[in-house]
């Protein structure tokens, strides 16, 4: 299913968040790729393997339709 996890360095780590996708499936290898803007207010998470087949932001979806296409979830 994976996660992300957002950490704060101020003389030592602390966690800040954590971030799982809308439909979590182990297969969907969600946090596989990751990208954070450089001012550091949006994040993108890949998951490769994502099935369902919802376009658009928030778009709706039935998981299993698009096989293997692949998903961006982007966090701001």
């Amino acid at each position: 299913s994976g996660a992300v996890y957002i950490f704060n360095l101020n003389a030592q780590w602390s966690q800040m968040n954590y971030i799982k996708s809308s439909n979590s499936i182990a297969t969907n290898y969600f946090g596989e790729a990751i990208s954070m803007s450089a001012d550091g207010l949006a994040l993108a998470v890949g998951a490769p393997l994502e099935s369902s087949d919802g376009t658009g932001v928030n778009g709706f979806s039935v998981q299993g339709n698009a096989n293997a296409s692949g998903a961006v979830y982007l966090f701001t």
